[in-house]
């Protein structure tokens, strides 16, 4: 339990600043309202996490514990009978709040997929993969530092198509998602605690030939050595063990595609599908690589088995739509790109074309909402996205923002067969010299 010696007072700063003040050390951290990051006994956009950790301490006892992407350390309270405890996250001021809260705890500030992870007995990852955008980097990361039979405790939201994720997360994991993630990294379930709005397991870090190779193969990839890499998968080891497996036949089958060999691609994503039943992936991928071939109506069909195998496939429901075309009704393509979005809400192209969709019902200002939305996960932006944008804010009257549009795709792509007739349109909408 969080002591009230500890227990910080907040005072509003307006909109959402927030001074957070420590009365026994005068301490005072400005803090913020938002999703990111959840601050004890402030009500923010981040959801609340204290049943998870309590969930947790019971691992805990005894042990060394890791918290990996610990925050402003509300979770540790509940560490009391832990025999160390490590807090490691990649804010300074995050860490500087903990500090207060868990004074005996050891700090360290690290990005998690950078570098290695302190050792630990027990490693806590709560929130925290929908967040980064290298999920597998930082399980692996976990797994070195806890060893062979070592804990992993994690909750991450689970994801559904009624989802409404807000920046920084970039993504929920479906059950299989978040099994397939864990067993790539060499992790294998010991307990499901909860399949509510978050995903909670306990799980142990039991490392396979199979993990382990295509943990080699990522580090040749990485380093561009794709044909060390291909030569690698090629040699697939003697015993089987699930879902790491099927990963191991679906990365090949990824390299196929990009080699440009169908056949060896289909093949090896068929073997993947066979290895692991449950996991809709290789369905999902084999649907992009018939669009690739132009076999629409058979890419629909496998991405519509990937969907019903995994209902949150963002990947699939992509394939579905780009397969499908002109034959859904624009009400139809509204709804569905609108589900991808929810589902894939950082990706630049889902949000265009939600956009788009949504535009041709005459729904400008939900095209702007979700061209809106994906910019907040992104600095840098393609010349598509402004021009897409440009249009929607022409369309609604919004001129001098449209015109902010513009000059991006004049500087991005000047050439853009686009830029023209949205010139044309802002111009005979602009008083004289407004360019």
């Amino acid at each position: 339990m969080l002591s009230s010696q500890v227990a910080p007072n907040y005072t509003d700063n307006g909109v959402s600043g927030v001074t957070a003040s420590f009365p026994a050390s005068q301490i005072v951290l400005e803090v913020k309202r938002e999703r990111g990051r959840a601050y004890p006994g402030l009500l923010s956009p981040a959801p609340s996490t204290d049943v998870i950790y309590r969930a947790f301490a019971v691992f805990t006892v005894g042990k060394s514990v890791l918290d990996v992407g610990s925050g402003a350390g509300s979770g540790l309270v509940h560490f009391e009978q832990a025999r160390e405890i490590c807090a490691l996250d990649h804010a300074p001021l995050a860490l500087a709040f903990a500090a207060q809260l868990v004074p005996h705890a050891r700090f360290v500030e690290r990005d998690a997929t950078r570098s290695p992870l302190p050792q630990a007995e027990v490693a806590i990852v709560v929130d925290m993969l929908g967040q980064i955008s290298e999920p597998l980097a930082l399980l692996r990361a976990v797994g070195a530092a806890v060893g062979e039979g070592g804990l992993l405790l994690i909750a991450e939201a689970q994801a559904s198509v009624a989802q409404e994720l807000l920046a920084p997360v970039r993504a929920a994991f479906s059950k299989s998602q978040l099994l397939a993630l864990l067993a790539d990294a060499g992790f294998v379930v010991e307990e499901v605690l909860s399949e509510g709005s978050f995903l909670t397991l306990v799980t142990r870090r039991q490392g396979c030939a199979w993990s382990q190779g295509l943990e080699a193969a990522d580090a040749l990839l990485a380093e561009g050595l794709t044909e060390d890499a291909h030569r690698l998968l090629q040699r697939a080891p003697a015993h089987a063990s699930g879902l790491a497996e099927a990963s191991w036949f679906h990365r090949l089958g990824e390299l196929e595609r990009a080699a440009g060999h169908g056949d060896a691609a289909i093949a090896a994503l068929f073997e993947a599908e066979r290895r692991g039943p449950d996991d809709g992936r290789a369905l999902a991928t084999l649907s992009e690589l018939l669009l690739e071939m132009g076999a629409d109506s058979d890419a629909a069909r496998f991405a519509l088995s990937a969907l019903e195998r995994d209902a949150a496939d963002g990947r699939a429901l992509v394939a579905l739509l780009r397969a499908l075309g002109s034959n859904l009704e624009c009400h139809q393509a509204v709804k569905l790109w609108s589900n991808a979005a929810r589902l894939c809400p950082a990706d630049i192209d889902v949000a265009v074309n939600f956009a788009r969709s949504a535009a041709e019902q005459g729904a400008y200002a939900v095209g702007i909402r979700a061209l809106e939305r994906v910019r907040e996960f992104h600095v840098a932006l393609g010349a598509d996205f402004h021009l897409t944008l440009g249009w929607l804010l022409v369309l609604t009257g919004r001129m001098s923002e449209a015109w902010m549009e513009v000059r991006m795709v004049q500087v991005l792509a000047p050439e853009h067969p686009g830029l023209d007739d949205l010139l044309v349109a802002l111009c005979a909408d602009e008083p004289v010299g407004q360019a």
